[in-house]
């Protein structure tokens, strides 16, 4: 009978063996198309965004750039001198005033044309002897609206026109063309490494890759063309290298009509990482599946296992039982010892979880803790900059100066302001390393750090020394950010140069005029900037531990020791790097190398030293 028991434990079993199987791949199937959909779909969108906002960028530089010129024909086709050269045919004076014109507006050539379109003067005489009567440009223009047209120069460079009337006593005496180069941006989309590219007719006509300028965009049945469409997901593209090329690569392309250019915006991203998120997603869900079937198996296993040993307990006790009777009560007693493992066994996992649930909160108030220090350690510096201001206005109100007063209304306006910014920047510090970097002056970030700790260093007799700071340095970084990690250096060393420079007889000694230097040195590679002091300089410590949160030499309440923390976090965020040393004032030194605005990449040293 326990044989026959058995055999049914054992078909039982097999029977939900290929049910977990079959459900595991049905399951399996599921997830892991749902995962690829997912993945699939959340790259495209991040594509889409990224391709979206290159496109607005550029757009709104392309109108721009035109809209410098778009007003000088009307303004010059309204000046007397102009319409009396047109009524005169005057060459000579109308080859002066082409040249002013061009060169001081940076047009590449200004024409001007007689009533059939022909050319009778120009800057650059390119153009003398082309004859524009009959054409779209001219004939806009005697409408008494604003002509446009695109061109190409006599080495092929593209030009646009923009076109007005010359009129006198409502007779029709010419028109005066404006031709704009192109090339400024073309140098300025060669910083981007992704195409840009500007269409007419669906031929390139400029674009931040030489080689493409006048292939044809789109590919057709008679003629091949950069872009091969990628069926099934709108937007997505094969690009090939060349017009000929077989070889492609995915990308993803986002178009943005100008109408009143006649033009098409084309940017393109590169889509490669779309087949690996797929591949990832593939993967994980696969894993995933063979990891619950596995788990469902040996689950499935165990359960066979008891019941099998179950029913041979049951079948073996019952023999025992009526075979040995007297040994009940030592069975009876193991039972009980089992019983008592069980219940030990489940207050330890109860433990456990109870322990599990205790570090979770633990680490919530840590991470709690440490975001209300650093809003508390940010905050202090422009309320105690608020109340100086405040103090400043009441004691200008009481003076009967107004004027002064409204000024320093005016800063505590602007401290609110750099507070609402301070709470962006801090929320800020979750995204991805490097998305608000932009060329940012040196020199306004550190006005802004002046006007903030300007009034403490006055009322502690501290000066501050910031000439070597040319105006016209620019540095990739974040302005409000850059602001941050000079106020936190300034502050740091107005700490150290507390109580410097005293009067003999308080019973603390005489020192120097407690300085601060602030210089910055630009080279080819990096910009650097150095805060030094005459204060007692660095305590005596490992280097590493100076940019560690929560280190600090002050006393209790005086400080929470983030400060270098956050300056190193924020530099390192922009690709630079931060050190500290000792002073030829005598003091600390803090040098700060950041990526100058000019460059694309940092340079090798550079990004080891960000790395270090």
């Amino acid at each position: 009978m326990a044989v026959r028991s058995g055999y049914a434990v054992r078909r039982k079993f097999r029977y939900l063996t290929r049910a977990l199987i079959a459900a595991v791949l049905i399951i399996g199937t599921a997830l892991v198309l749902t995962l690829q959909h997912f993945a699939r779909d959340s790259a495209i969108a991040d594509l889409r965004r990224q391709a979206s906002e290159t496109l607005a960028l550029q757009s709104s530089a392309l109108t721009g750039h035109l809209d410098k010129f778009r007003l000088l024909p009307p303004l010059l086709a309204g000046r007397d001198t102009i319409q009396t050269i047109f009524a005169e045919n005057d060459s000579r004076s109308g080859i002066t005033e082409a040249k002013r014109a061009a060169g001081l507006s940076g047009a590449k050539d200004v024409l001007f044309l007689r009533p059939d379109g022909s050319v009778f003067a120009s800057a650059h005489g390119e153009f003398d002897g082309h004859e524009f009567g009959g054409g779209e440009l001219l004939r806009t223009a005697m409408q008494n609206r604003l002509g446009r047209q695109t061109f190409s120069g006599s080495l092929g460079q593209p030009l646009y026109a923009f076109a007005s009337a010359i009129r006198r006593d409502d007779a029709f005496l010419g028109a005066i063309v404006v031709l704009v180069g192109l090339d400024q941006l073309e140098n300025i989309w060669a910083l981007s490494h992704e195409p840009i590219l500007v269409t007419w007719r669906d031929v390139i006509l400029i674009g931040n890759r030489p080689l493409w300028k006048g292939a044809q965009l789109h590919s057709h049945a008679d003629a091949p063309g950069l872009l091969v469409a990628e069926g099934g997901t709108r937007g997505l593209v094969r690009l090939r290298s060349e017009p000929e090329d077989d070889a492609t690569k995915l990308a993803y392309l986002a178009e943005l009509d100008l109408p009143l250019l006649d033009w098409r915006l084309h940017a393109l991203v590169d889509a490669t990482p779309l087949s690996r998120t797929v591949d990832l997603a593939l993967t994980t869900g696969l894993l995933l599946t063979v990891l619950a079937g596995l788990t469902g198996l040996t689950l499935l296993k165990r359960s066979e296992i008891a019941a099998l040993r179950l029913r041979n307990e049951r079948a073996q006790a019952l023999r025992l039982e009526r075979r040995v009777r007297d040994r009940t009560v030592e069975l009876r007693s193991v039972n009980q010892s089992l019983e008592q493992e069980v219940e030990v066994r489940q207050l330890a996992e109860k433990q456990l979880r109870k322990t599990q649930s205790e570090l979770i909160h633990t680490a919530k108030l840590a991470v709690l803790g440490q975001m209300s220090a650093t809003l508390s350690h940010e905050y202090n510096q422009p309320i105690a900059a608020v109340r100086s201001q405040a103090e400043n206005a009441r004691t200008f109100l009481s003076r009967s100066k107004p004027e002064r007063a409204d000024i320093s209304l005016s800063h505590i306006i602007r401290l609110t302001e750099r507070m609402g910014d301070l709470s962006k920047s801090l929320l800020g510090f979750a995204r991805r390393p490097g998305s608000d970097i932009a060329p940012t002056s040196l020199s306004a970030a550190l006005d802004e750090a002046l006007m903030l700790t300007g009034p403490r260093l006055r009322k502690a007799g501290i000066s501050l020394n910031s000439e070597d700071v040319g105006k016209d340095i620019r540095v990739m970084g974040g302005r409000l950010r850059l602001t941050q990690v000079l106020v936190n250096l300034i502050n740091n060393a107005a700490d150290a140069l507390e109580g410097l420079g005293v009067e003999p007889g308080t019973g603390r000694p005489e020192t120097d005029t407690p300085r601060i230097s602030i210089s910055a040195t630009r080279s080819d590679d990096f910009c650097l900037i150095r805060i030094e002091d005459n204060g007692p300089g660095l305590p005596d410590r490992p280097a590493s531990e100076i940019f560690e949160p929560f280190v600090s030499t002050k006393g209790v309440g005086e400080g929470l020791g983030i400060g270098l923390s956050v300056v190193d976090s924020i530099v390192t965020d922009f690709g630079g790097g931060i050190s500290a040393g000792s002073s030829a004032m005598g003091g600390a030194c803090f040098e700060i190398r950041l990526l100058p605005a000019e460059a694309s990449e940092p340079p090798k040293a550079l990004a080891d030293h960000a790395t270090a």
